[in-house]
């Protein structure tokens, strides 16, 4: 075990063999790289279980040179990127420098191509420092006084809006946030949890319905509003989108489309929404817009047929 916190293992001649250096799970180290290809995976968020397992989030240093953050079950192409453009075929890794206490993007020639936040106390060599992709899928640096006694705090996060991180709180369900730190999941109207102990895990209806049944025409659902939120599908984009309307014709537009379920009135822009739906949120970044959503007013119960209890009885009979 070295004093970086990297566990080798070394063959009679003193060459590394092995290093868990190599082999991140979630979190980096002072000296530590992640080479082009490398990726980081969130810590699952389990049930009362302190084991490590793989979570739904990535940290991917990909080919192009790329830092991408992605909710990748999913198929997400990423909530966060670095936006710098490397000009040239050269491999970028990402370096978490022992010196200083600093990340950066680094091409095989030397040269940094982005720099993280370099908000770190001094002396740095009085402090452990990590940085961490967390259960919820944002990107942090935090320190540890060696001495003092005290916790882990955070020097700097990629996302100052948790609830930006895609699906952080799975399909059909709503994130919020108090003060941009913790993560609230909520379901949408007429949804439910699927695991009530575990809320990221996302939602399914209440009740089971086709809305482009006729007989859904007659009352059977209604169009409830989420003010000061936004449910956006960037991977693939809108639906549709009508402009220049007001709240009244956004419910009229997707009240008319029995394949529409949702929608979001953007500054009189109503944008059709895909399913499932992933990102519901309510951030200060979404204030002023509101979502809608088709709700049945069945109960679940109206949907279960009991059978009735018969003492029926048969037989076969066999003839040459």
């Amino acid at each position: 075990m070295q004093d970086d916190g990297n566990l080798v293992l070394r063959d009679s001649s003193s060459n590394n063999v092995w290093e868990s250096f190599k082999f991140p799970t979630d979190t980096l180290l002072p000296g530590q790289t992640l080479l082009s290809g490398g990726q980081l995976y969130s810590n699952s968020i389990s049930d009362g279980n302190s084991k490590y397992s793989k979570g739904k989030f990535r940290l991917d240093m990909q080919a192009d040179g790329k830092l991408v953050l992605s909710a990748y079950h999913f198929g997400d192409t990423g909530y966060w990127l670095n936006s710098l453009d490397d000009e040239g075929n050269h491999e970028v890794k990402l370096v978490f420098d022992q010196r200083n206490a600093s990340l950066y993007l680094v091409k095989d020639n030397n040269n940094t191509i982005f720099s993280f936040p370099s908000n770190v106390p001094t002396p740095v060599e009085d402090y452990y420092h990590r940085a961490t992709i967390d259960s919820f899928g944002n990107f942090q640096l935090y320190a540890y006084h060696k001495t003092n006694d005290s916790n882990w705090f955070r020097l700097w996060k990629i996302l100052s809006e948790p609830c930006m991180v895609n699906a952080v709180c799975g399909a059909y369900g709503l994130c919020s946030s108090n003060y941009n730190e913790t993560v609230s999941c909520d379901c949408l109207p007429g949804f439910v949890f699927l695991d009530p102990s575990n809320p990221t895990k996302g939602c399914h209806p209440e009740t089971i319905i086709n809305f482009c049944a006729d007989h859904l025409f007659t009352g059977n659902f209604t169009i409830e509003a989420i003010q000061d939120s936004d449910m956006p599908y960037d991977e693939v984009g809108d639906y549709e989108i009508y402009r220049d309307v007001d709240e009244e014709e956004c419910k009229k537009v997707i009240m008319e489309d029995c394949y529409a379920m949702a929608a979001s009135l953007i500054n009189r822009e109503c944008h059709k929404r895909r399913t499932p739906i992933l990102n519901a949120r309510r951030t200060s970044m979404t204030k002023g817009s509101i979502s809608f959503i088709k709700v049945s007013t069945k109960s679940a119960k109206d949907g279960i047929q009991t059978k009735k209890k018969t003492n029926t009885r048969a037989h076969l009979t066999a003839g040459l």
